[in-house]
């Protein structure tokens, strides 16, 4: 199971990795549009990864496929939370924003392992 999975579960109540994956996996295969400017799903997972969404996702289930940003904004958007990523390796801080009202769920990136946190 991915550490982002594992470590994203840990803001929902009573869910694990392995179930939230699926979640965001049939959330990424069923909603067109990710973003807020409506860009549409195929479109984004083609332009990070090369791949068609079918075959994107179809991978993503694979319980030992690392997840990413694409995950994380899928996340965010199926359980109202917003997410702020501490990126170690280059001290960079990214946010994914999904509505100023929702909670934030702090994750850190070590280059290679996500983490769970709670604080900024």
């Amino acid at each position: 199971m991915s550490c982002l999975f594992n470590s994203l579960a840990r803001f929902v109540t009573d869910i694990t990795g392995e179930s939230l994956r699926k979640n965001i996996c049939d959330y990424l295969a069923t909603n067109p549009k990710l973003m807020s400017d409506d860009t549409d799903i195929a479109t984004i997972i083609f332009a990070e990864t090369g791949l068609a969404a079918d075959t994107y996702i179809g991978l993503m289930r694979n319980p030992s496929t690392f997840g990413g940003a694409i995950e994380i904004r899928a996340f965010s958007k199926i359980y109202n939370l917003n997410v702020f990523v501490k990126s170690v390796p280059n001290n960079k801080k990214i946010e994914f924003i999904e509505n100023s009202e929702y909670g934030w769920c702090v994750l850190e990136w070590t280059g290679n392992h996500y983490e769970a946190c709670h604080n900024i």
